[in-house]
């Protein structure tokens, strides 16, 4: 019989997260839905099992990181749209490929996963070798995909959003990982938290090729 948890964690979210990956991209109304109250109830779930990790810490700086994403995740069907223009495909694929990177790097904690910062066991491979947040960073890139597809102030309010509820939970996050001798050593060689080249290389291709066409535009 399988546990709770593990259905939480290797079915609901992971399915959650596909749902996120289209929504983001491709703007499904429905979808958009299902992810809004999915992801509360796993928030909820996550917060009931979390007082199994071996220590964990709710401070301020977390709590209103935590507050600011859930905002975001709350309003995401108001800020999703699709968009008014052609979208070559190639920009559709590094929105798709954002997505997959969040959900491989949350398959990778598996178990270690904490919606509350939490010591628990320290992951180190994967992505986790090249920045200390993949899903962070996932999440941040995404955002600013969005809002460079779709531009308007609702979406630019809404991936800085994500960027700060992120380095507020990232704060709280470390204190406590970094008890962790291995975590400290970890940290030491991983210096990276969210912009690794390789995930932002390809968003700044979308952003230069989304002006360019903006300029040959305006020239005609």
């Amino acid at each position: 019989m399988k546990s709770f948890k593990f259905w939480i964690d290797r079915v609901f979210f992971p399915l959650l997260l596909g749902f996120f990956l289209l929504n983001q991209v491709h703007g499904l109304p429905v979808i958009s839905a299902l992810w809004r109250y999915g992801v509360g109830i796993v928030s909820v779930a996550y917060l009931v099992i979390s007082h199994k990790a071996k220590e964990w810490r709710l401070g301020p700086a977390a709590t209103l990181g935590i507050v600011i994403h859930i905002a975001i995740v709350l309003t995401l069907p108001d800020f999703s749209r699709p968009p008014t223009v052609h979208v070559p495909f190639w920009f559709l694929g590094v929105g798709d490929a954002y997505s997959l990177t969040a959900l491989i790097s949350y398959m990778a904690l598996g178990r270690n996963m904490s919606i509350i910062p939490a010591l628990k066991n320290i992951v180190t491979g994967g992505l986790y070798r090249l920045m200390r947040h993949p899903i962070y960073s996932s999440l941040i890139h995404m955002s600013l995909y969005t809002a460079i597809i779709w531009p308007n102030p609702v979406n630019l309010l809404r991936a800085l959003g994500m960027l700060v509820g992120a380095l507020l939970r990232v704060r709280d996050e470390e204190a406590v990982l970094s008890r962790d001798p291995v975590y400290a050593e970890y940290r030491r060689n991983v210096t990276t938290r969210f912009f690794h080249p390789a995930m932002s290389l390809p968003l700044i291709a979308v952003f230069i090729h989304k002006m360019m066409v903006s300029w040959a535009l305006n020239r005609i």
